[in-house]
C-alpha cells in the first residue's frame, strides 16, 4: 500500500506511517475474512481474493518493517551524534562561563579597590595650592603618592583584564574593563598634575 511522500516528515516518521497503513489494511482484510460465509460460492470467491490481498499485504508489511528498523537505526545514530554535539558544546559553555565568572570577579575586585582609593583620595584636602606651606605641600604629596602606588597597580590589572577579555571575545566585559581603565588612567594623570602643581619638577631634589 503506497503512500504519497510527505516532504515535511522525517524518514523515520514516513516509515512508521507506512507501517501503520499496512497494518491497518491487514486488519481490515482479516476482519472481512472473519465475516465471510464460506459455505456459499460468493463467500468462497471473495475469500480467495482476500487471501491474495493478504499475501500481498504480508510482503509489503515485511518490507515496511525492515524499512522501519533501518530508519530507526539511522534515527538512533542521529540522536547519538546530536548528544555528542550537545555534550561538546555544553563543555564549551561551562568553560566559557567559568572564564566569564572569573573575569567578572576580577572586575568586581578592581571596582572595590577603586572605591577604597576614591575614599583615600577624597581625604586629601586642598583649599588653595598657593596658600599652602612647604610642609603642607609635602604632606599632601605624600598622601597623593600613597594613593598613586596602588593606582598604578590597578591600571595594570585593568589593562590585563581588557586584553584577556578581548582574547576570549567577551566584548561587553572588555568594554566595561576598558572604560574603567581609562577612568583610572585619567585619575592617575590628574593626580600627577596636582603633584606637579604642589611641587614643580624643577624644584625637586
Amino acid at each position: 500500500m503506497m503512500e504519497k511522500r510527505n516532504q515535511s516528515l522525517s524518514p523515520f516518521a514516513e516509515s512508521a506511517l507506512a507501517l501503520d497503513g499496512e497494518l491497518t489494511q491487514f486488519e481490515k482484510l482479516a476482519a472481512e475474512m472473519e465475516r465471510l460465509d464460506l459455505n456459499s460460492d460468493k463467500g468462497m470467491a471473495r475469500a480467495g481474493t482476500i487471501l491474495t490481498d493478504i499475501n500481498n499485504c504480508r510482503t509489503r508489511l515485511e518490507s515496511t518493517m525492515n524499512g522501519v528498523v533501518t530508519t530507526l537505526a539511522e534515527a538512533q545514530k542521529r540522536n547519538t551524534q546530536g548528544e555528542a554535539t550537545v555534550a561538546r558544546n555544553t563543555e564549551l559553555f561551562i568553560a566559557r562561563k567559568r572564564d566569564a565568572d572569573r573575569l567578572m570577579e576580577k572586575l568586581k575586585t578592581i571596582g572595590e579597590s577603586v572605591r577604597g582609593l576614591n575614599k583615600t583620595v577624597g581625604e586629601v584636602k586642598i583649599t588653595s595650592v598657593e596658600t599652602l606651606t612647604p610642609d603642607e605641600r609635602v604632606t599632601i604629596v605624600d598622601q597623593i603618592n600613597e594613593s598613586t602606588n596602588p593606582l598604578d597597580h590597578l591600571v595594570n590589572e585593568t589593562s590585563n583584564l581588557v586584553e584577556e577579555a578581548r582574547s576570549l571575545n567577551m566584548r561587553l566585559l572588555e568594554r566595561n574593563a576598558d572604560t574603567l581603565r581609562q577612568s583610572l588612567q585619567s585619575a592617575k594623570n590628574r593626580l600627577k598634575l596636582l603633584v606637579d602643581r604642589l611641587v614643580p619638577p624643577e624644584s625637586r631634589h
